[in-house]
């Protein structure tokens, strides 16, 4: 994603899944709303900043990351628009 220097807001968003292997693999999607209570959190997203992405479910991160994400944003479900 593009760098910053000032606060923006999302707007809208809309999934796109624009080739054959995208949308063959791709049943769900989760966008967690996730507070960061402690400083370890920040330091702990910034530094997945840039990294490519994997299997949540199976990612030794995943427990850290369900402490601070504990509420749906927005669910889609292939079929869903």
């Amino acid at each position: 994603s593009p760098y910053f220097t000032s606060k923006q807001h999302v707007v809208g968003f809309k999934v796109k899944l624009d080739n054959e292997a995208s949308r063959i693999h791709t049943h769900h999607m989760i966008l967690h709303h996730c507070v960061g209570t402690m400083p370890e959190d920040t330091e702990f997203y910034e530094s997945m900043v840039g990294k490519a992405g994997g299997h949540c479910y199976f990612d030794e991160n995943m427990l850290q990351m369900m402490r601070s994400c504990e509420q749906y944003f927005y669910v889609w479900a292939a079929g869903g628009d």
